[in-house]
This record gives structure tokens, sequence and C-alpha cells, in this order.
């Protein structure tokens, strides 16, 4: 009978992610822009992965891409429900920080859209800081930068020329280094902090 109910009450383990499905998600979603006439680059830990181990890094746990706001598209959300993806969170707007996630098959993938700003350009997120439900922006600049096509997990991807000099400006000169523990709010050496924040309002679906 204990060994019934312990089945019963058992905390459902976390779902893992694996390689192979991050994998398969960002290619997709690669995809699915590019029918749309979208460019889209290997962005944060995805482009990490591409230029560090060429491969998808071993504790991730999504895809980032990068697009620039100019070719933002209505069509984006509608494309990616057609093909059977959900949108679970909208960060921003059009006008700043704009943000999307879509997952499918419990993998989710990040759209980070880039505004130019001068001569660089910045991309924006969202998080608490305290116990509030405020989320408060943050800007991650760039110095700007032309993209190339290169080869990776066996299909084409677009990524910046000088990935070596992005990586290090985000993630600083040892970026070659791997980090098991990383706080992706503050950890990026091109982060600025703003006090402008939303109230908790994204989208959210169930996994």
């Amino acid at each position: 009978m204990y060994n019934f109910f312990k089945k019963l009450f058992k905390k459902k383990e976390k779902y893992v992610p694996q390689k192979a499905d991050i994998a398969k998600n960002l290619i997709e979603a690669k995809d699915i822009l590019n029918s749309i006439n979208i460019k889209s680059w290997l962005n944060n830990g995805s482009l990490l992965g591409y230029a560090r181990e060429g491969d998808i890094i071993a504790h991730d746990h999504d895809g980032d891409l990068g697009v620039f706001i100019e070719n933002y598209s209505d069509e984006i959300i509608p494309e990616f429900i057609k093909n059977g993806w959900t949108l679970r969170y909208v960060w921003g707007t059009k006008d700043s920080g704009l943000e999307l996630t879509f997952i499918k098959n419990q993998v989710d993938v990040d759209l980070f859209f880039f505004y130019h700003e001068g001569e660089r350009c910045w991309s924006g997120s969202w998080y608490r800081r305290d116990k509030t439900k405020n989320y408060y922006f943050h800007k991650y600049y760039y110095d700007y930068f032309e993209l190339k096509e290169v080869e990776f997990l066996n299909s084409n991807f677009l990524v910046p020329v000088n990935a070596e000099k992005y990586l290090a400006g985000q993630y600083g000169p040892d970026w070659k280094i791997p980090k098991r523990i990383w706080d992706g709010r503050l950890g990026p050496l091109n982060v600025v902090e703003t006090d402008f924040y939303l109230k908790f309002n994204k989208k959210r679906v169930v996994r």
C-alpha cells in the first residue's frame, strides 16, 4: 500500500530538452522565418554552441535566433502556429524590446528583435529583479555587424561575420571556456539595466 501511494504522489520529473530536439526546433524555426522572407541568425547560446562546440551546448535548454526589427512581419506568429507551434511568451512591443517565444514538443525557441541605435544595435529582455510581479527591461548592446552563411547542425544558418567579437562583447574574453552556471540577466558584459518595467502580463501556455 505504501508503494502504491508513493507512486501515486510521485513528483513529476521536469522535462530536460535533448540536443537533438533543440536542434530540430532551431532548424524548423529558421526555416519558417525563411519561408516568409525574414532573415534570422544564431544568437546567444545557439551562436555560442556554433562557435565554441560546433553543436548545441550540452546544458542548453532552448534555441535562440536574432532578427532585425525592420524585418518584423505580422505573418510571423500565424506562420509558426500554422506549423504546429504555440506562442508562449510575448514581451515588449514592435517599437521597443520585442521578444517572442514559441514552443513545440516542449522545446522553446526565442526570437530576439534587434534595434539600431547609432553605430550599435541592441536587443531587449525582461526579467524580475525583486519579489514583485514587475518584469524590468534590460538592453544588450552590440557593435554593428554584418551576417554570413555557415553550416551548422547539417543546415544553413546566418551568423555575425565576426562571431568571436560578438561573443566576446557578450560573454567576455573567456567565452570559449564553458560555464555551467550563468546569469542570463546580468552575466552578459553588454547589459544595460533600466527602470522601465511591465506587470506580469506575458502570454503563457502550460507545457
